[in-house]
C-alpha cells in the first residue's frame, strides 16, 4: 500500500532523520548454542549440528490443496544447510564425527516464517514518529502533535502516520487549519494509515516552500493530487507520492548511519516474531542492507525490490542523459548487450539474485499501478459509492475547485473518471516498464488494489510479452473479479496478499465499493483455489509484520484487530485470549484458509514469490520453504502446536528462537508496544 517511489526515498530518509534522536534501540541478537543454555557469543553455521527432541513440520503437498504435519524427527544442519531428516527415536543422534546436539526440549518448528511485503526502513523509522493510530478524533490528532512537539523540542519537524478519517468522529480528513492550531510555529506532516495521503500545516507549506496565495507555481504533479479548500487554497493534503514529495523533497538530506540503524533494529524486532526472511521495499536501500551484512548486523534474509524510478536513473547516468522518458530508455537498452545490460544493473542498483552466500539479493524492481482505497484513489471499475474521490473536508471532489491547474491532474493519464480512482500511469507506460524490465531480466512487482488497476496491469503484462518464468507479482489484489482471476492464472502471475488488511479494512469497506467489487473483495480462498500462487505479507507498518498474526487473520479473518503474544504488542491481560470470532465477526467467512494454506503462504508461498523454491536452479541458489536436505537451514521454533486449536494456539504461542541459514538466534524476551 504504500508508496515509496524513487522520488520518495528521500521521504522515506527524511522520516528516518526526523526520529534519530528518539530511535528505538532493541538489544542485539545474541546466537546460542542452544535454546535453554545461557547466552555465548559464538555460532558457526559451518559446524554439523543435530536438531533433536522436537517436532518438525513436514510438507505432503507443497500445491493446493496444502498438507502438512508435525513429525518427531530430527535436523541434521551443517554448511547452513539441511543435511538429513529422520525419525527421532530417542537412540543417538547419528554417525557425524564433533556434531553438537541441541535439544529443541518438545518444540516445534517449521520452515522459517516468510513476509512477502514490508517496508523495512520505514517500519524502523516509524517507531519514534508521532503515532496517530486509533486515534477518534481531529483534536485527538492535534493534541498528540502538540504533545509531542513539546517533549521533542529540537525536532525541525514533527511527523507521524496512523491516522484514518473512517475513524474519526469528524468523517473527514484533517486540514492544515486543523493542524495549525495545535502547532503554528513548526512544520508537521502526518501520513494516513496508508501513506498514500499526508497532510501538512501551514508551517510545512512555508518550509517547502509552496506559497499559499500561488499555487500554479508549485509546478505539475504527475500521477498524484494536490487538495484545496473552495477558495482555491491548499488545505495541506496530498494525496500520492508525487503530491507529497513535494513537501518532503524539502525536508532533510540523506543520512546512511541513521538509515542502517532504523533498518536493523526493525529487522531484529522482525525476528523477534519469527520471520527469517523479508521481501523488502526500501528505495535505494540495497547498498545499506549490503554493508549491515559485511558488518554482521543483519539477522535474517532480505529479497530487496528496487524502484522503477531508480533503473531510470541508473540508465540516465550510463546514457550521460537528464530525465530520460522510459521510452528513451528502453529504446537504448536495446541497443545493448545483454552482458552490458547486466554489468549496469549490478554496478548501479546492486542487482544480484539469491545465493546461500549472502543473505541479501535484489532481482526485482517496483511499479505503482493506483492508489489505496481508504483514500480513495484505488483504480475502480465502477465508481465509488460516495461518488468522486473526495477530500471528505466538505465532501467535494478532492481539489475543492472547478477550475484546473497545472498540477491538479488526477494521474499521469489524466483522469478520475466518475470518481473511480487513480491509475497512476497510462497503459502504454505500464507496458513502457514491463519491457523494460523484462528486457533487463528483472522481476516485476506492481501494486494493484483496485479492480480497474489490476485489469490495466495484467493486460499490460500481456502486452509486454512478460513470461510466466519471470514470475511477476500483483501486490495486495484487494478487489479483483472472475475474469482477473482467470487472466492472472493464464499469465503466471503470483498474487501478494495481505491478510491483515481485513480486520483493518471490514468495518468500511462495503461502504466505499459495491458490486462485483465487493463480491471479489479480499477473497484469499477464490484466487488459491483458482490456482494462484499465492504469498503473505503484512505491508508493514501498514500492518503489523507479526507472521502469526498474518496466519491468524488468514485462518478467521475476524473484523478486529488481535495480536498473537509473539507479536510483542501486549494488548491482551496474560492468559485473558478473545473468543473466536463468531460468524458476524468474520469478514466474508466462506473466504477463511486452513491452517495448512495459511502457512503455505509465509513459507512455500514466500519461497515461489523470491524464486527460491526451484531445485533445478544451479547453485549458488539457495532453496526455502521446507525442512528437508538441500534446503537452507532456516526454521522457526515454536513453543507450542499452532496446527491444532489454532485460535488460542496461535495467540498462545511464543517463539523461542530462529535459524537463519544455519545460526542460531535466541532472542529475548522483553515485548514492545508498537
Amino acid at each position: 500500500m504504500m508508496n515509496l517511489r524513487s522520488a520518495d526515498a528521500k521521504g522515506l530518509v527524511a522520516l528516518s532523520l526526523f526520529l534519530h534522536n528518539a530511535a528505538a534501540q532493541v538489544t542485539q541478537f545474541i546466537p546460542e548454542c542452544d535454546l535453554a543454555s545461557p547466552c555465548v557469543n559464538t555460532s558457526d553455521s559451518t559446524a554439523a549440528a543435530w536438531l533433536v527432541g522436537g517436532h518438525i513440520w513436514e510438507w505432503e503437498s507443497s500445491s493446493m490443496p496444502f498438507k502438512g504435519a508435525f513429525r518427531r524427527n530430527r535436523v541434521l544442519v551443517q554448511d547452513g544447510l539441511i543435511k538429513a531428516v529422520e525419525a527421532d527415536d530417542g537412540h543417538g543422534v547419528g554417525p557425524e564425527d564433533g556434531a553438537r546436539v541441541v535439544d529443541l526440549q518438545g518444540a516445534y518448528a517449521v520452515p522459517g516464517l516468510h513476509d512477502s511485503h514490508i517496508h523495512v526502513e520505514m517500519t524502523g523509522a516509524k517507531r519514534s514518529s508521532v503515532d496517530l493510530a486509533n486515534t477518534t478524533s481531529i483534536d485527538d490528532i492535534g493534541q498528540r502533535c502538540k504533545q509531542f512537539a513539546e517533549s521533542h523540542p529540537n525536532r525541525a519537524w514533527i511527523v507521524g502516520s496512523g491516522w484514518a478519517q473512517e475513524s474519526l468522529k469528524e468523517r473527514r480528513m484533517p486540514t492544515r487549519k486543523d493542524i495549525d492550531k495545535y502547532v503554528p510555529d513548526r512544520p508537521v506532516f502526518l501520513y494516513r494509515a496508508c501513506f498514500h495521503v499526508a497532510v501538512t500545516n501551514t508551517a510545512g507549506l512555508r518550509a517547502a516552500n509552496l506559497p499559499l496565495d500561488q499555487v500554479d507555481s508549485w509546478g505539475k504533479v504527475d500521477g498524484g493530487r494536490v487538495g484545496l479548500y473552495d477558495d482555491g487554497t491548499p488545505d495541506g493534503l496530498f494525496y500520492e507520492e508525487p503530491a507529497y514529495s513535494l513537501v518532503t523533497s524539502y525536508a532533510l538530506a540523506e543520512s546512511d548511519e541513521v538509515r542502517m540503524e532504523f533498518i536493523s533494529s526493525a529487522l531484529e524486532e522482525m525476528a523477534r516474531t519469527g520471520l527469517t526472511a523479508v521481501q523488502s521495499n526500501d528505495g535505494d536501500a540495497v547498498e545499506l542492507y549490503r554493508r549491515l551484512e559485511a558488518a554482521k548486523r543483519l539477522p535474517i534474509r532480505v529479497f530487496h525490490t528496487v524502484m522503477f524510478e531508480d533503473l531510470i536513473q541508473a540508465f540516465a547516468k550510463h546514457m550521460g542523459s537528464e530525465g530520460p522518458s522510459t521510452e528513451e530508455v528502453l529504446q537504448y537498452a536495446r541497443t545493448m548487450n545483454d552482458s552490458d545490460r547486466q554489468e549496469l544493473l549490478r554496478t548501479q542498483l546492486n542487482v544480484r539474485g539469491p545465493s546461500v552466500h549472502s543473505r541479501v539479493s535484489c532481482d526485482r524492481v517496483k511499479v505503482f499501478a493506483d492508489g489505496s482505497l481508504g483514500a480513495k484513489t484505488a483504480a475502480v471499475r465502477q465508481p465509488y459509492k460516495t461518488g468522486t474521490t473526495t477530500n471528505e473536508t466538505t465532501g467535494s471532489p478532492a481539489g475543492h475547485s472547478d477550475v484546473e491547474t497545472p498540477w491538479q491532474a488526477h494521474a499521469a493519464n489524466g483522469t478520475d473518471q466518475g470518481g473511480r480512482g487513480i491509475l497512476i500511469e497510462t497503459p502504454d507506460e505500464l507496458q513502457r516498464r514491463f519491457e523494460l524490465a523484462t528486457l533487463c531480466g528483472l522481476r516485476l512487482e506492481v501494486h494493484a488494489i483496485g479492480d480497474r488497476a489490476a485489469e490495466e496491469v495484467l493486460d499490460a503484462f500481456d502486452r509486454a510479452g512478460v513470461p510466466p518464468s519471470m514470475r511477476p507479482v500483483l501486490t495486495h489484489c484487494q478487489l479483483l473479479g472472475r475474469d482477473l482471476i482467470d487472466k492472472m492464472k493464464r499469465l503466471g502471475v503470483i498474487g501478494n496478499i495481505q491478510p491483515p488488511f481485513v480486520p483493518t479494512d471490514a468495518s468500511w469497506v462495503d461502504k466505499v465499493v459495491g458490486g462485483e467489487a465487493l463480491e471479489y473483495a479480499y477473497v484469499w480462498k477464490t484466487i488459491m483455489d483458482g490456482g494462484i500462487p499465492c504469498s503473505g505479507g503484512s505491508d508493514s507498518p501498514i500492518e503489523h509484520f507479526s507472521p502469526l498474526k498474518g496466519i491468524l487473520d488468514a485462518i478467521y479473518r475476524p473484523t478486529q484487530h488481535v495480536y498473537p503474544l509473539s507479536s510483542r504488542v501486549t494488548t491482551q491481560p496474560q492468559g485473558q485470549l478473545p473468543p473466536v470470532p463468531s460468524e458476524n465477526d468474520t469478514f466474508r467467512p466462506e473466504e477463511r484458509l486452513t491452517f495448512d494454506e495459511a502457512l503455505a503462504l509465509y513459507t512455500i508461498g514466500g519461497a515461489f514469490a523470491s524464486r527460491t523454491d526451484d531445485q533445478t536452479a544451479p547453485p549458488p541458489s539457495v532453496l526455502l520453504g521446507h525442512i528437508k536436505p538441500g534446503y537452507a537451514a532456516d526454521l522457526t521454533v515454536l513453543d507450542c502446536d499452532i496446527s491444532s486449536h489454532s485460535w488460542r494456539s496461535i495467540l498462545e504461542a511464543r517463539v523461542r528462537g530462529v535459524w537463519v541459514g544455519g545460526q542460531q538466534y535466541v532472542l529475548t524476551d522483553t515485548p514492545t508496544t508498537d
